[in-house]
């Protein structure tokens, strides 16, 4: 199976360094086109229509919209997006050993491989080259009857189901696509069904059962999520001090740390760029216990505290779902676009109730290092890397949270002082206060 990326971004060079080079025909690049690029050709849009029109597309931007609408302007519907594979392929951190991984689920039985996105074509490949042959691709329902001859036609060694009865062809279905619930799929054709998109809890290497000893340590209480946004007051932080609220951190917060006396109780970051260029900042800080993500190995190599707690982050975007949601921190979180979203899931296992937002703003201008951004006019220097995600995909984290909540008896609110975010209730930060102050436990 052979196709076209489009893009050698920072999503795209991702990718495209993580799967086998006989898969990549080409890349598409305008602002490159002529060059070489891993030994490939990087050709623009009229050259695809002319000369590799025959291959699929995988899509790496993020900002898609205006590709897939050129695509289908063009009657191109064999396309795919790489938001629809799993973590290890589309996320920052890299697990070396994914593909063996998938191989070594060849157990000598007759498997289906349920789904017809980019994934699925090379999980496939997978099992086949671990020389599995009795293998049959299974097509979603509702999927394209378009798109799977296009399948058929690309790729040479895949077979399609022949029936709808599955049991006569295979003994177990591994799931490819985002689908939170297999269930009704091993009901419907009565065969067992491995959910293989999401690996957060099968690699050994995610876990970390140090982070067991916080689980509810602050059973019942109520907390401040403090991030970065230009709303945060130094004064409502002094406020956070003076009653005692228990807080939570994010990011570079540490700026605010000579112009106050409050020092949050837990301290989280996520972000790969933002890990890298403060590692000393990050290691400096006293006082909170800190949560610190596995994106950027070389954080852990010396000198990390007792109270530094590494945690797996499993990006989870997706175009058709919300993330997923990860109660169980040993295992990680799932990120989807904002500290924020890791943050709240860190503050439902340590138990807290009540969740407060404050200086999430939710508003960003188009350079996303203008001083204008966040509470701070010196938040970056010119040579800081972003990472940035649409607003849409931390829309999708903040609308699972309240999701999540929702069903769980938790209670998040939004204490910032203005902003766009408007997915939580409401409520004014200065009324949320008592005259005596609040005792932590």
């Amino acid at each position: 199976m052979k196709c076209v990326i489009w893009g050698i971004g920072i999503r795209g060079k991702r990718i495209a360094s993580r799967i086998p080079d006989e898969m990549i025909a080409a890349f598409i690049d305008s602002n490159k086109c002529g060059e070489i690029y891993l030994g490939k050709k990087v050709i623009d849009f009229q050259e695809y229509l002319e000369h590799y029109s025959d291959y699929f597309i995988l899509i790496t931007p993020l900002k898609s919209q205006e590709i897939v609408q050129k695509l289908e302007d063009a009657g191109i519907y064999w396309y795919w997006d790489m938001r629809d594979c799993p973590s290890e392929l589309q996320g920052v951190a890299e697990y070396p050993g994914f593909a063996e991984k998938i191989q070594s689920y060849n157990k000598g039985r007759r498997y289906g491989v349920y789904g017809t996105n980019f994934y699925s074509l090379y999980f496939y490949d997978l099992l086949y080259k671990s020389g599995c042959a009795d293998l049959y691709l299974i097509p979603e329902e509702n999927t394209d009857s378009g798109k799977v001859k296009k399948i058929v036609a690309s790729c040479e060694n895949v077979k399609m189901i022949p029936s709808s009865n599955w049991k006569n062809y295979i003994d177990e279905v591994y799931v490819t696509v985002d689908m939170r619930d297999t269930g009704k799929l091993t009901e419907q054709q009565n065969v067992p069904v491995e959910n293989m998109f999401d690996f957060s809890h099968v690699f050994s290497e995610y876990k970390n059962e140090k982070i067991a000893q916080l689980k509810d340590r602050n059973a019942g209480e109520r907390c401040f999520i403090v991030a970065t946004g230009p709303s945060l007051k130094m004064e409502d932080l002094d406020t956070l001090n003076q009653q005692g609220e228990y807080s939570i951190g994010v990011n570079r917060i540490y700026l605010a740390f000579d112009k106050t006396d409050w020092r949050p109780d837990y301290y989280v970051v996520c972000d790969v760029n933002c890990i890298q260029e403060s590692v000393e900042e990050i290691k400096q800080i006293k006082g909170p216990i800190k949560f610190v993500s596995d994106l950027y190995p070389g954080f852990w190599e010396n000198n990390v505290s007792d109270d530094t707690y590494r945690y797996h982050f499993h990006l989870s975007f997706s175009r058709n779902e919300l993330p997923d949601f990860c109660d169980d921190l040993e295992y990680g979180v799932y990120g989807c676009g904002t500290v924020t979203y890791d943050a709240i899931q860190i503050a439902v296992y340590l138990g807290f109730k009540e969740i407060y937002l404050l200086g999430v703003d939710f508003s960003f201008s188009k350079d996303y290092k203008d001083k204008s951004n966040h509470f701070v006019e010196n938040y970056y220097n010119k040579n800081s890397k972003t990472t940035v995600v649409t607003e849409n995909e931390q829309l999708k984290a903040y609308q699972k949270a309240k999701q999540y909540a929702e069903t769980h008896g938790i209670k998040i609110y939004n204490a910032t002082r203005g902003g766009k975010l408007e997915v939580f209730e409401r409520v004014d930060f200065d009324s949320l206060f008592e005259k005596e102050n609040r005792i932590k436990k």
